[in-house]
């Protein structure tokens, strides 16, 4: 259903875009099934996409255009971040004729940020006890998450039928390291990846292909997996080392802490701008053309 804000129609891809992200973010850090909350995270799609427009467009009405120089080393650092011009033009999905279009984005950017900015000048400067509360409550932002230092004897297969021969082979060789040989030199002796790559050094979740990180962070440190094979090949693993999380200690993470602090009260600012914009704004849902939809389903 198009949404038209202050006029301005929105294209239902930026509606379905907001959508998918929320989505996924949402499976990767909740259970959440396949369809339970899409309602859910419809609604929070709209709000998102609405707020950005009326900050947007209240921006461009009290904040003066930025200038071209801040404008070209914005777009020249999102270049590099994207590993250069080529990577960037493929990622924007745009063509270097378009740069314009990306410009007008990036001033619009910069301009929010300004406003923000100017949402929170006057406020006062923290105390170190709202720091320090701001701190505990958000404690996982300063916590390294749980790391692990493995080394695996690995082997591609090429050829299915070279997977029965190669499992046998590994076989063996867990035998012997179970016997008491030593697990590095058999490793830089039959893996085909280098001698380089036999130490995995420390990893967290993500880091590696799914089938060995299961099996990674299902060990105790000095034990030895079974042979198991992945996407990438055959593999026996020991585990090293196990590092706990650990959460940085808050003078160390002070700036860290100020920085985050000062960008939640700009949200909090910003939430509140925005609705009082809404109150003024005009915000439709025109239903599609019955005429539409059914040349659509024919």
């Amino acid at each position: 259903m198009p949404l038209i804000i202050n006029g301005r129609p929105i294209d239902d891809n930026v509606l379905d875009a907001e959508f998918g992200q929320l989505k996924a973010h949402a499976e990767r850090t909740t259970n959440v099934s396949c369809c339970e909350r899409d309602p859910e995270f419809r609604q929070a799609a709209r709000e998102n996409v609405v707020g950005r427009v009326l900050l947007a467009d209240e921006a461009v009405r009290t904040v003066e255009p930025s200038p071209a120089e801040e404008v070209e080393q914005t777009l020249e650092r999102l270049k590099q971040e994207h590993g250069g011009e080529a990577h960037f033009y493929a990622a924007m999905g745009i063509a270097p004729e378009q740069l314009d279009l990306v410009r007008n984005d990036i001033d619009v950017n910069l301009r929010v940020n300004k406003l923000l900015d100017r949402l929170i000048a006057d406020d006062p400067a923290p105390t170190d006890d709202q720091l320090r509360a701001f701190y505990q409550e958000n404690i996982a932002a300063y916590t390294t998450p749980e790391e692990r230092r493995a080394s695996h004897i690995s082997k591609g297969v090429s050829r299915m039928a070279a997977r029965e021969g190669l499992l046998d082979e590994f076989r063996s060789l867990r035998e012997q390291i179970l016997d008491g040989a030593d697990f590095n030199e058999l490793a830089k002796a039959h893996s085909d990846r280098g001698e380089d790559l036999v130490d995995l050094g420390f990893f967290r979740r993500g880091d590696l292909p799914e089938e060995v990180e299961m099996v990674a962070f299902s060990m105790r440190p000095g034990e030895v997996s079974p042979v198991f094979s992945s996407s990438v090949g055959v593999h026996i693993m020991k585990l090293h080392e196990v590092r706990a999380p650990a959460a940085k200690p808050f003078d160390e993470a002070r700036e860290q802490v100020v920085a985050m602090y000062l960008d939640q009260r700009k949200r909090d600012r910003a939430a509140e701008l925005v609705k009082r914009l809404q109150a003024t704004a005009t915000i439709e849902e025109v239903a599609p053309d019955p005429d539409e939809v059914n040349q659509l389903a024919t």
